[in-house]
């Protein structure tokens, strides 16, 4: 599995192993084979936490990996808004986009 942020303190080992649990208890000890983080943009205010976590879901929705993808974040919160008010769903707006092959992981998937 793959983490996209980096927000929680892996380091500390406590999240990481509550997230690896819960993991564990979606896809089965067997399937399990890790977790990886992968960086990504990061939000400027807290509060813009759930905005990115949308942007990263449509984003592995579309098949395009979030960590390659530098969103626009003034544009974020409107998108979001008018796609959930209208039932539309499409990609976030981006500044900037890299197609680097060595960014693009093999067999991503979501896991919900």
């Amino acid at each position: 599995m793959r983490s996209f942020g980096g927000v929680w303190r892996w380091h500390s080992g406590i999240i990481y192993r509550e997230v690896e649990d819960q993991v564990i208890n979606l896809v089965g000890q067997a399937n399990f084979t890790g977790i990886q983080v992968v960086p990504v943009q990061q939000q400027q205010k807290s509060s813009d936490c759930w905005v990115f976590a949308a942007a990263f879901a449509t984003c592995l929705a579309y098949g395009i990996p979030p960590q390659t993808v530098e969103f626009d974040i003034c544009k974020m919160r409107a998108h979001l808004y008018h796609s959930l008010r209208n039932g539309i769903h499409s990609i976030f707006s981006f500044i900037s986009f890299s197609s680097n092959s060595d960014q693009l992981p093999r067999g991503l998937s979501l896991v919900v």
